[in-house]
């Protein structure tokens, strides 16, 4: 193992080195604590410009004292950095607790779209006090980011969750890049265009790079391959809805708009970046932030359950009819009973843009029903809502299944075109017989036309019985989000203690584990052929459920018994009771009342202690879960983004 040169004695070495960019990072221990150690690399060590341009970043490491950045805490050698003759220099920096995105992304991606935006918001408040501070990152990867295992589940790293590491470096790493084959080597798929044809660049290079690391977290591919700006060919990335169609369309749109090869299209900065993200526009207006409808709770973008509530977030998504892949849901099995409707109503009202009428259909055999109630009734199937994106009609349908009903997507009809036809097919035939009477006779030709016309009336009442045209869908879809109540047992259990009884301090914590679990039932249902691997991994979340109502119920119950006691006015009665000079017996129940808030509060605390321990495991199942990818689905997506980046080379 090589050694670092001329460091200091109190700095033991526990690993490396390993090469990054200009540099060679040894893992070392300093008072008992893990640290990094770098040093300038031998060989560029000796040359002035490289020397110089490094110690210059390196202070600028030093000065840039913001919250999230980790910066050096010693530097050297003691003698003139800049001397050539000299110990290579070095600089040592703490170790942030958490881990490396990079191996959160290898371990998570593609993520939980949700946890993608906070985690995307974090780095980005970060990244935006570097850049208030005067300063560009340039080189912004995920090697520079540790990530606290708190974003999306845990605790984190700091206020953000996140911390930025050895940044600053990347003037550095160009200048000591001699040849091509270095550039080559040391180019990143993370780099902005603009880094190769501008000298001098502004804070959109980062806006560039976040927006790759969000394309990687949310697809699981980089939006090039492997190739960083160098290789990598003009004009925009696959769109992220190209690779994963169930990005929400406004998270899609900002990740694109990060991408674009004109730094003038993207967001202008890391605060612009994460008011998007926070659903409001660049100057601060709340008009694109989702709220609950249920209870009015503020969402985040992508969010898919209501921490408030418990209630599903569903944005659908509609198409026109005309659109290729346009579909409509149909109701297939209908009962005559009065809970049957009721039940229809109250599903469809959650997701319609307008109350349903009255939900009359015709069901069994119409020969007992009379004409006029079969003029009025609906029948089956019974065409709900149609102009749906696929993806949204198959989440209809098994929203629809979930509560009982049958239901199938079906393809979209156009309208009147075989009705079109017809007239042109009289037409024809109408022109043919003028020039075949031509031809005859004047009695024979009269017989031909009665026959034609009672020929042509029997064809247009087939035609017309034939080719009816698709009957308009019942409803027409909300635009707005949709709040169903949770589908999945676990979420549906775990939102049901999120009532106004519950305290507000559990009602927190059990909203974010739905949350969580919300994201593995998401999980499961797009990573369908890991079905059972991901059945094995979250087993313990049953019990842990149980768990964790039973908990609930508890202190429910012993913050309402704590309710009844108010420890001041206790206080307060036994020193005037001692005042007055009355006996202890009158004082006993006050002291038992006392003693009685004590047990509670201890019970509380127990209680709370194994409720954060339930907690604790049903993330870590959630997060093992998380972490089974189908193979296939994966494999498909490289090929596709594969595919698209060839389609894009000139």
């Amino acid at each position: 193992m090589m050694r670092p040169v001329d460091i200091p004695g109190d700095i033991a070495v526990l690993s490396g080195p390993r090469r990054s960019g200009s540099e060679l990072r040894w893992i070392v221990e300093v008072d008992g604590a893990e640290a990094v150690l770098a040093q300038l690399a031998f060989e560029l060590a000796v040359d002035p410009s490289i020397r110089a341009r490094w110690v210059a970043d390196t202070a600028r490491m030093l000065a840039l004292d913001v919250p999230g950045h980790c910066r050096p805490t010693r530097t050297g050698p003691d003698a003139d950095p800049h001397d050539v003759t000299a110990t290579p220099p070095w600089r040592l920096r703490p170790q942030p607790a958490g881990v490396g995105l990079e191996v959160w992304l290898a371990q998570h991606a593609p993520a939980p779209c949700d946890e993608v935006v906070a985690l995307i918001a974090a780095i980005a408040a970060a990244v935006e006090r570097v850049h208030t501070a005067g300063a560009v990152i340039r080189d912004l990867a995920p090697r520079n980011i540790i990530v606290g295992v708190g974003v999306g589940v845990g605790v984190g790293v700091g206020d953000d969750g996140v911390c930025l590491v050895d940044i600053g470096l990347s003037r550095t790493d160009v200048l000591s890049s001699r040849t091509a084959t270095s550039l080559l080597v040391e180019d990143s798929p993370y780099t902005a265009p603009e880094l190769l044809r501008r000298v001098s660049v502004d804070r959109r290079v980062d806006v560039y790079s976040l927006g790759v690391i969000a394309y990687v977290a949310l697809t699981g591919v980089q939006p090039w391959g492997d190739r960083g700006a160098v290789l990598r060919p003009a004009g925009d990335p696959p769109a992220v809805r190209t690779l994963r169609p169930q990005v929400p369309p406004e998270l899609a749109r900002i990740v694109d708009a990060c991408l674009t090869d004109d730094p003038t299209r993207r967001p202008d900065g890391m605060r612009a970046l994460g008011a998007l993200l926070d659903g409001r526009d660049a100057a601060g207006g709340e008009a694109r932030r989702a709220t609950c409808q249920a209870c009015g709770a503020s969402m985040r973008i992508a969010q898919r359950l209501c921490v408030s509530c418990g209630k599903t977030v569903v944005q659908f998504e509609r198409a026109d009819r005309d659109t290729p892949g346009a579909s409509a849901v149909v109701l297939t099995k209908a009962a005559e009973d009065a809970a049957f409707v009721a039940r229809l109503r109250t599903v469809l009202t959650a997701v319609s843009e307008t109350a349903p009428g009255p939900l009359n259909i015709l069901v069994g055999d119409e020969r007992m029903y009379s004409k006029r109630e079969r003029e009025q009734l609906l029948r089956l199937p019974l065409r709900l809502f149609d102009g749906l994106a696929p993806q949204t009609a198959m989440a209809l349908v098994e929203h629809l299944r979930s509560a009982g009903f049958v239901a199938k997507v079906v393809p979209q009809q156009k309208r009147r075109g075989a009705r079109r036809r017809a007239p042109a097919v009289i037409a024809g035939v109408a022109v043919a017989m003028a020039g075949a009477l031509v031809a005859m006779g004047a009695v024979l030709a009269a017989g031909i036309v009665v026959a034609f016309g009672v020929a042509m009336a029997v064809m247009v009442a087939r035609i017309r019985r034939r080719v009816r045209p698709p009957p308009d869908a019942l409803l027409q879809l909300r635009a707005a989000p949709a709040a169903l109540p949770a589908s999945d047992p676990w979420v549906a259990r775990l939102a049901a203690l999120l009532g106004p009884r519950t305290p507000t301090d559990i009602r927190e914590q059990v909203g974010e584990l739905a949350l969580a679990v919300q994201r593995l039932v998401d999980h499961r249902l797009e990573h369908a052929h890991e079905h059972r691997e991901i059945e094995l991994v979250t087993e313990p979340i049953e019990a842990l459920v149980r768990l964790i109502e039973n908990e609930v119920a508890g202190l429910t119950l012993i913050d309402t018994q704590l309710g009844e006691l108010e420890e001041g006015e206790l206080v307060r009665s036994i020193a005037r009771s001692e005042a007055r000079g009355e006996s202890e017996a009158v004082r006993a129940p006050l002291r038992a009342g006392l003693q009685r808030l004590r047990g509670l509060e201890d019970d509380r605390a127990r209680a709370m202690h194994r409720l954060l321990d339930a907690a604790a495991l049903v993330r870590r199942s959630v997060t093992l879960g998380l972490g089974v990818h189908d193979a296939q689905l994966e494999h498909r997506r490289l090929v596709e983004a594969s595919l698209a980046a060839l389609e894009s080379d000139p």
